[in-house]
């Protein structure tokens, strides 16, 4: 009895452990690539050398590759790795792992791969938990919960957010719930977030009263409606892109035909450039003019013309950047193309039919939407935006709007990003 209580004490150290670990990790690796990639990019638009904005993608997209392929000798293949791993019966991702995903997150965001870093995150800090309970404790069953804790805790100090680490570990990660995983998982959780605290984690915008008007609820479920269709195109491309470059371009030339491509993409649209969240708090905080930096002034319909740009072109260049090699997902561009979408979607009805929409509202909302859409995680993406938004008062219009944007998607797409391969339909050609 007592050896079974030992145990289990342990088994909390290691999970308050992994939830630490993993959010140092996670700080390390999102002030190392938002510092340089805000200062690359600050430097660059507004220097001589903004030639060099077409150049560096393909440069960090080459890191990547060589990192995976001479040094760490393994292809890196996302959250994939980690559902993998939690349906096996080992349930183990490699402490080497934590390496190859930081230089490889690391290199392909701060360099202008159109991602984000939190595929990144969420595997190492998978590998973390796998690690330390394998290291310390070696259970196959406990490895798994533990892994599942780490990635996790991983979102949830990323973004400030437990509430959407703990949705995520569940909407996302686990095939199953008990008991004894959710206790890990809020340990981890818990844990992570109160490192995420102490190092002054801070959201997107100041915190404000969003209040929001009746009338606009049949405008938030057209935006349901739009934010499916671009999901199930976000995810279409990346599997169909991926698809391709496997096939036709795999190696060093599909990385420097993709490297190539996101670079002028880049050049041109410089929102593109990264995660993109620069743009995101362009948008929440009404600095529009920011939002194409180095762009002359345009009249708002050209203005609207250019954001629709963006988010045509967003799932395509993230798409490259991915199948060119680049680490990174969905999470990042996801929330950059619900921002511009909920943008570009309130200011054109406030234009053109006089709606009386608040165009903020409806940047937060289409970010829930989207990636709630995208990943096929509704809670998860509601309180992953809240967090980062502070906009628990928009949580009518935001939980409306999540759930009928992923009811849609799934009946568009039946697929995500993470699940596609493991579903029985011949959705691609053999």
């Amino acid at each position: 009895m007592m050896k079974k209580i030992k145990t289990y004490f342990f088994k909390i150290a290691l999970s308050i452990l992994t939830g630490i670990g993993c959010a140092l990790f996670a700080f390390f690796i999102k002030y190392c690539t938002e510092f340089t990639e805000e200062h690359f990019f600050s430097w660059l638009i507004q220097s001589e050398h903004r030639y060099l904005l077409f150049v560096f993608p393909v440069v960090g997209l080459l890191l990547v590759w060589l990192f995976s392929t001479v040094i760490f000798k393994a292809p890196l293949r996302g959250i994939v790795e980690v559902l993998d791993a939690a349906r096996s019966t080992s349930s183990k991702v490699s402490p080497k792992r934590i390496f190859a995903h930081y230089l490889g997150g690391f290199f392909t965001v701060a360099m202008g791969g159109s991602t984000g870093i939190e595929v990144s995150t969420v595997v190492s800090g998978a590998a973390i938990g796998s690690s330390t309970a394998n290291e310390f404790l070696q259970s196959d069953k406990f490895t798994r919960y533990l892994l599942i804790a780490g990635g996790a805790a991983g979102i949830s100090a990323l973004f400030n957010s437990p509430l959407g680490g703990l949705f995520f570990a569940f909407e996302v990660l686990a095939v199953s719930f008990s008991i004894e995983l959710l206790a890990f998982v809020l340990l981890a959780i818990i844990s992570a977030s109160y490192i995420s605290f102490l190092f002054g984690a801070t959201p997107f915008v100041p915190s404000f009263n969003h209040s929001w008007k009746l009338h606009a609820l049949p405008f938030f479920v057209g935006l349901s409606v739009v934010a499916a269709f671009l999901s199930a195109y976000l995810t279409r491309s990346v599997v169909m892109t991926k698809y391709f470059f496997q096939k036709r371009m795999n190696g060093v030339t599909g990385v420097i035909i993709g490297g190539v491509i996101v670079g002028l993409a880049v050049f041109f649209l410089h929102p593109l450039f990264g995660e993109g969240y620069a743009t995101i708090k362009n948008l929440l905080s009404g600095n529009i003019g920011n939002v194409f930096q180095g762009t002359s002034e345009h009249n708002a319909s050209v203005y609207l013309m250019m954001l629709l740009a963006l988010v045509i072109l967003k799932p395509l260049i993230t798409s490259l950047t991915l199948a060119s090699g680049g680490d990174g997902g969905v999470f990042a561009p996801s929330l950059f193309i619900g921002a511009v979408l909920g943008f570009l979607f309130s200011s054109a009805l406030n234009q053109w039919v006089g709606a009386d929409l608040i165009t903020m509202n409806f940047v937060i909302v289409g970010m829930a939407a989207l990636l709630g859409a995208t990943i096929h995680a509704p809670l998860t993406a509601i309180f992953l935006v809240v967090s980062l938004t502070h906009s628990f008062d928009l949580i009518v219009p935001l939980t409306i709007t999540s759930f009928l944007s992923y009811y849609f998607s799934k009946k568009i797409l039946p697929y995500t990003v993470y699940s596609y391969g493991r579903k029985k339909e011949p959705l691609l050609p053999a």
